[in-house]
């Protein structure tokens, strides 16, 4: 005997929703029980209705098993405020609800980016929330960082207008971005490149499922980005117009995505069809503009209006964030929390409508698994496009390579090394895997700056000490890069003209294994003025220091340099110059008096080694600086008397004099905690000079010890010796990240000191006591300079109390014998 049940399922002919599986009956079911052999078994009837039951509920849930619940999520952008988004996601894993696919737009695809490529949360706040990310952000390049050698010399420029040379028509070349982006592009494939190499390039293999949302210029339309450089992709999508420079991805000029979708829900069911969809909202359209918000203005014309409604089977998170701004990244435990919470008020309905759970292990052991596939980040080749054959031969060879393979690290040293070249305008970096060699190749997109620029600057202050500033600086290449500089200052304290050639060779391979480094040759040309004058308008002045001064150079340099490590540079050369110092020896001065006259006819040669990673040109808070120098100076000395000088010293003189000498400056700054820094600095000077022919040219001759600007602009006749040693406390209290309160207290002690009370030089004896000079100013750090309230102490000076308000630099020519 046999007994064959035979069941009938009428499945659906497309996948459906869990919840309508649950809600089918008994008519969906045709029994057609056929009996062989025997019409009826009475125990049969017993069994039949538990097995039909027992049935039903197996295949109920057999379609659960077979299309288990899925569950997408799509971020919005919102600048800093997306960072709201890594709570949301912190209490979904928390409550093991799944996270199967997601999208992002702007912040949202950044976040989504890194949470698709295994990152966890903690990670993410580990990488958002630090100090390097902030400065990336606003494309700052840490000192460190920065090649040095490759550096424009500080100047007192306070901005730089650009013209381009274009078929020998000038255009001023008007900025795209206020943010420079290649920080941000180098960080942006440092951390995802790695991972979708692994992932073949397809954003749905990656460890969750990924699109975002970038806007296409031209078309001013949507654009989903599912392949590719993942690094390319999440940048195009946060590239809000202005602020970032726009990519080109498959020859599409791309702009932030928020532009055109900034909540792409929509997409998330057209792409990936879950059966549940979340939504965190941080974002809302543009407010009504008004005639004085410019921001207002642009986000109205830039960002059209977006549907942030959810459908029937999505439900909205939105985080309280409105009081936070786009870059408030500093934000970011308060932005974590107000999305960890949002999320949390929505968790019963989030459970209620997604009953799949993912537990922690399983998720780990997923992430786990998509890791081993991230591909190690080394590089083989570098391909250079966007310049010339000559350019990109130049640029290659300044590429610094042990070996033919460069670990990240080694190529992020290269990479900042172009950018600070004064060739490069900007670098955009793209890693692509190569499958056949095992390795990454980076193309390096490359414009440069076939143009001139003008910069403008100078120092404006309460002391009348005014001074102007202009400089024009020329690059072209042809086999080397050459540069012509010019500058000028113009004021009543000093006036300078200088003109520089200069000429970069990059590096040269004599041999197989030698390579010679890069290295430069300059010659330059200066005329410095420098006028002592009292701030008086009286012509008589009863005091014991004369009432003029002018000092007077003109000097020809040749140097050679090159680079020692990144921040570090070593030079030699020589120089030729004449010293025009004209002078009263007595503070009784009529009208017609003349002056005295020292001219110094000199010939220099010298060896120096420089580093430095400080922050600011002038009133710097982090980093460090070295200078190490020594030098021999050799030539002739004339003195010509005015009319006030005695009758027995009314005759002129010649002499030589040759000396050498050897400097040592060392700064460097502690940062104890973010409101306090500890700075230091120490100085020692020794030569070998003499005296001059008489006591003030003695004294104008000597070395001096300026280490703050006000310092600078006066005559400092105690802090002025041919040796001495000074060092220095400097207190920084921090109250914002632009405004400091700076204290310098330094303890200066002369090898002797020189006096000039009569006609001859005397000296005191040897390490006399030592004296004080001290300053406490208010500074703060705006774009264009330091705008500082300074008041300074000098020991024994005749006014030894100082007060000025400034604004700008005192960064003047160098002399021909510094």
């Amino acid at each position: 005997m046999a007994l064959k049940i035979c069941l009938r399922w009428n499945l659906p002919q497309k996948k459906t929703n869990m919840l309508e599986f649950e809600n089918l009956n008994m008519q969906q079911f045709q029994m057609v029980p056929l009996i062989l052999g025997f019409t009826t078994i009475p125990f049969m009837k017993l069994l039949w209705k538990p097995i039909v039951l027992s049935i039903i509920f197996l295949t109920a849930s057999l379609p659960k098993m077979i299309f288990p619940q899925t569950v997408g999520l799509t971020l919005s952008g919102g600048g800093a405020k997306g960072l709201a988004h890594i709570g949301l996601i912190k209490a979904l894993e928390e409550n093991n609800i799944p996270i199967d696919y997601i999208a992002g737009t702007s912040m949202g695809a950044i976040v989504g980016g890194l949470y698709a490529i295994g990152y966890t949360t903690d990670e993410m706040e580990a990488l958002l929330n630090s100090d390097e990310f902030r400065r990336w952000s606003q494309g700052i390049i840490d000192t460190d960082e920065e090649y040095y050698y490759k550096l424009k010399k500080e100047s007192s420029d306070w901005i730089e207008f650009p013209f381009s040379n274009v078929n020998g028509e000038i255009k001023a070349l008007l900025p795209t971005n206020l943010i420079s982006p290649e920080q941000m592009d180098l960080r942006f494939m440092q951390f995802l490149e790695p991972a979708i190499a692994g992932a073949e390039y397809d954003f749905n293999k990656l460890m969750v499922p990924f699109f975002c949302i970038a806007t296409d210029v031209h078309r001013n339309k949507p654009v989903t980005l599912t392949q590719g450089n993942l690094s390319s992709a999440v940048r195009a999508s946060m590239t809000f117009p202005g602020y970032y420079k726009p990519i080109t991805i498959d020859s599409v000029l791309l702009f932030d995505g928020g532009m055109e979708n900034n909540f792409p829900t929509n997409l998330m069911q057209e792409r990936f069809k879950p059966d549940v969809l979340i939504g965190c909202k941080v974002a809302s359209n543009p407010k009504k503009p008004d005639e004085d918000n410019i921001f207002l203005q642009l986000e109205n014309v830039f960002m059209k209006n977006t549907n942030y409604q959810m459908p029937k089977n999505g439900i909205l998170v939105e985080p309280s964030v409105d009081e936070f701004g786009l870059f408030d990244f500093n934000q970011f435990d308060s932005l974590f929390n107000r999305g960890y919470q949002a999320a949390q008020l929505k968790m019963d309905s989030i459970k209620l409508l997604i009953h799949r759970r993912v537990p922690t292990e399983e998720l780990n052991l997923k992430r786990e698994n998509f890791r081993k596939q991230i591909k190690p980040f080394v590089i083989d080749n570098i391909y250079i496009t966007g310049v010339d054959n000559q350019t990109v031969d130049y640029i290659l060879k300044n590429i610094k390579r042990n070996r033919q393979l460069l670990t990240f690290e080694e190529f992020e040293k290269e990479y900042f090394k172009i950018l600070s070249d004064k060739l490069v305008r900007s670098v955009y970096p793209r890693a692509q895997f190569n499958p056949n060699t095992g390795y990454f190749d980076m193309y390096l997109k490359i414009k440069t700056k076939n143009e001139f620029s003008v910069s403008v600057g100078g120092n404006i202050s309460s002391n009348l000490r005014n001074t102007g500033f202009v400089d024009l600086d020329y690059y072209f290449q042809k086999k080397n890069i050459y540069n012509l500089y010019s500058n000028m200052f113009i004021g009543k304290f000093y006036n300078s003209i200088t003109g520089k050639f200069r000429m970069d060779f990059p590096p040269r391979t004599i041999k197989r294994d030698r390579v010679i480094s890069p290295f430069y040759i300059d010659l330059s040309a200066t005329t410095n003025y420098w006028n002592y004058f009292k701030l008086s308008s009286e012509w008589f002045v009863d005091s014991e220091s004369p009432t003029q001064i002018s000092q007077k150079e003109v000097h020809f340099q040749s140097n050679f340099g090159r680079p020692v490590n990144t921040r570090g540079i070593f030079y030699m050369g020589f120089s030729y110059g004449e010293l025009y110092d004209e002078y009263f020896q007595t503070n009784l001065v009529a009208k017609d008096d003349v002056a005295d006259v020292t001219t110094f006819d000199y010939s220099s040669i010298h060896a120096t080694y420089e580093f430095s990673t400080l922050n600011y040109k002038e009133y710097p808070n982090q980093g460090r600086f070295l200078k190490l120098q020594t030098r021999y100076v050799t030539g002739q000395e004339k003195y010509r008397p005015g009319t006030t000088p005695e009758l027995e010293y009314q005759n002129k003189s010649e002499s030589g004099h040759s000396w050498y000498s050897m400097l040592a400056d060392y700064q460097s700054y502690f940062k104890a905690n973010p409101r306090f820094t500890l700075g230091i600095r120490a100085t020692v000077l020794y030569s070998n000079k003499s005296a001059f022919s008489n006591s003030m040219s003695t004294l104008l001759s000597a070395f001096s010890f300026t280490p703050f600007p006000q310092s600078k602009v006066m005559l400092l006749e105690n802090y002025r010796s041919h040796g001495y040693g000074a060092f220095g406390l400097i207190p920084i209290f921090t109250f914002t990240k632009a405004i400091d309160l700076r204290i310098e207290a330094y303890l200066y002690q002369p090898y002797q000191y020189i006096y000039h009370h009569d006609f001859y030089t005397t000296y005191s004896g040897k390490f006399p006591n030592p004296i004080i000079m001290a300053s406490a100013a208010l500074v703060f750090h705006s774009p264009l300079g330091p705008l500082a309230a300074t008041a300074s102490y000098f020991t024994n000076e005749e006014t030894p109390y100082y007060f000025q308000v400034s604004f700008g630099y005192l960064l003047f020519n160098k002399r021909g014998i510094d």
